[in-house]
């Protein structure tokens, strides 16, 4: 899926959903696309959204992250239903300009419905996959069978921020 994807059913009802709530207004929650049973919503950051007015985390990050589950549930159902978020990771923080959620429905069921979205800013991808440094090595160091041998990488010393990344 990418750009604005998926059928137009769909793309206009969650459209409508978005554009019926004022809080969802506020915060400038936008579709992004869909596809089977997935969902992705965006969410351009503003420096009124943070203590510090850099770094992302809490309120509207939960907000975002609890909108696109409740996109993709309605997806399925045909339309906006009652849901409880049980567990939404906001804590890690973000510091880029846009961030993305991606909701996937997992169960669809009469009376309960599972889904589950991840994060991440939309130009760097999720933080924990932002490297703290990088190092260049001449060859990679193989063990018997072809992997890499972790052992065998060399030690960064003086930690982050020491010498040129």
């Amino acid at each position: 899926m990418r750009g604005r994807g998926g059928d137009a059913a769909s793309r206009t009802l969650i459209e409508s959903i978005l554009a019926g709530f004022e809080a969802i207004v506020a915060l400038g929650i936008t579709f992004e696309g869909v596809g089977g049973d997935t969902v992705v919503v965006g969410m351009t950051m503003r420096p009124d959204l943070t203590r510090d007015g850099t770094i992302y985390h809490g309120g509207p990050v939960a907000s975002l992250i609890d909108i696109a589950g409740d996109m993709v549930v309605a997806v399925r159902a045909g339309g906006g239903v009652p849901t409880i978020s049980l567990r939404v990771d906001y804590l890690r923080p973000c510091t880029g300009p846009r961030l993305l959620a991606t909701a996937r429905l997992r169960r669809h069921g009469r009376t309960i419905s599972v889904s589950d979205a991840s994060w991440g800013d939309a130009v760097k991808g999720p933080a924990y996959a932002h490297p703290r440094r990088i190092v260049l090595v001449e060859e990679m160091p193989l063990n018997g069978v072809g992997k890499v041998d972790r052992a065998r990488l060399p030690e960064v010393l003086g930690g982050p921020g020491a010498g040129p990344e």
